[in-house]
C-alpha cells in the first residue's frame, strides 16, 4: 500500500493487454461450475478453503475480473452478512452473470465497469483477482490503484495463469 496512484494517469483501456483474446475467454469463463470441471476440482476446493479464511473477518469482498461471478455467487451466498461485489468489463460476461448468477442473493453486487478507471475500482476490505491481472499492460499501476481503495487492514489474493500447463 506504499505510494499513492493519480487516477488521472490511467488510462482506462490504455493499461488492458492488446493480446487478450476476449472471444476465448469469454467460453472458458461462462457457466463453469465449481468443484465439478474436471481436472480442476482440487484446485477449486483449494482456493474455498482459502477464500473462507482470508475473507472472514472482512465486510466488503471484492472480485475483479470476475467473469462469469462463479467465485463471487459462492461466496456471497455461503456469507450473507458480508457484501461482495463482482466487477467485469467484457459485456457478455457481465450480462451472462447479471442474468444466472445475482437471483435472490441481497448482498451481491455485479458491476460493469473498466477495472483500471476510478468508477471501476470499488473500496474494499479484501479483493481478489484470478487470472486478471495479466490482462492490464502495467501491472503495477493497477495493483496500486486497486490497493489505493482497500481498507488499511486490509487484504487481496491474486493468480496468475501457470502457461506452462497447456
Amino acid at each position: 500500500r506504499n505510494g499513492e496512484v493519480n487516477h488521472q494517469g490511467l488510462r482506462g483501456r490504455d493499461l488492458m493487454s492488446k493480446k487478450s483474446d476476449v472471444g476465448q475467454w469469454s467460453q472458458f469463463n461462462r457457466g463453469r461450475p465449481l468443484f465439478q470441471t474436471a481436472g480442476i476440482q482440487e484446485y477449486d476446493r483449494a482456493m474455498a478453503r482459502l477464500l473462507q479464511r482470508l475473507i472472514k473477518p472482512f465486510k466488503v469482498i471484492v472480485e475483479y475480473g470476475c467473469g462469469d461471478a462463479v467465485w463471487t455467487e459462492y461466496l456471497a451466498s455461503q456469507h450473507p452478512t458480508k457484501r461482495f461485489v463482482g466487477v467485469e468489463w467484457n459485456e457478455e460476461l457481465f450480462n451472462y452473470a447479471s442474468n444466472v448468477r445475482k437471483p435472490g442473493l441481497e448482498n451481491l453486487e455485479l458491476v460493469k465497469a473498466d477495472m483500471s478507471r476510478p468508477e471501476g475500482i470499488i473500496p474494499c476490505d479484501f479483493f481478489f483477482c484470478f487470472g486478471g491481472i495479466e490482462h492490464f499492460e502495467s501491472h503495477t499501476e493497477i495493483l496500486r490503484a486497486w490497493t489505493e481503495k482497500l481498507s488499511l487492514d486490509g487484504q487481496c489474493i491474486l493468480t496468475i495463469p501457470n502457461l506452462l500447463n497447456r
